[in-house]
């Protein structure tokens, strides 16, 4: 077995034991898709103002970005369970190179994100009648990949150098609660006010 895929499986079989983590990971966007876009979709109703998309069809993209942001920010995380119970220590000790470890890692969120992703888009696509423009799919998943690896690589920074897990979790807050605010928006597409504003 490879280092790289050491890691991987190593980081699975962490994700596939921890119930936590595969909510966060996989259904939490989907319930966000599915809560405040049949909600805000009812009130705002179709179409949004930029042709003929719904809301649930613009949502998507927000709840996309969301899902590749917290996976990243999940697996980063994971710096300090390893670093508290001592196995990143011992893991630098291994025939690997450091950068194989921070490869797997990666390699493993692009995997969830595609799963994600998948699962998002089929759950959309099945509850909620999101049209799906299947030749662009491979650019999504390609999306996805690059932006969930640029936000781990972004988040692995600040978890290598941070020893204290409070202050880490606030600098993760500070870039993800403005994102997770823009896409609750009550504003359409189009930039004109929602119904009530």
């Amino acid at each position: 077995m490879s280092a790289l895929s050491a890691v991987v499986y190593r980081e699975m079989k962490i994700r596939a034991t921890n119930f936590t983590f595969i909510f966060w990971d996989l259904f939490f966007p989907l319930l966000y898709m599915l809560v405040f876009g049949v909600g805000v979709n009812s009130a705002l109703g179709a179409p949004t103002g930029i042709g003929n998309v719904s809301y649930n069809e613009f949502f998507l993209a927000g709840v996309l970005a969301m899902a590749s942001f917290a996976i990243a920010s999940n697996t980063s995380w994971s710096f300090f369970l390893d670093r508290d119970n001592g196995i990143f220590y011992e893991m630098l000790t291994y025939p690997m190179r450091r950068s194989e470890y921070l490869l797997g890692k990666v390699l493993f969120n692009v995997l969830i994100a595609a799963a994600q992703a998948a699962l998002t888009l089929a759950v959309g696509r099945a509850l909620l009648g999101i049209r799906l423009q299947w030749p662009k799919l491979p650019l999504l998943l390609a999306g996805m990949a690059i932006g969930t690896a640029g936000w781990f690589f972004f988040y692995a920074i600040f978890a290598l150098r941070i020893r204290r897990n409070d202050i880490f979790n606030s600098i993760t807050s500070v870039f993800y609660s403005p994102a997770r605010c823009s896409i609750r928006s009550s504003r359409s597409p189009s930039g004109s006010a929602g119904p009530g504003s």
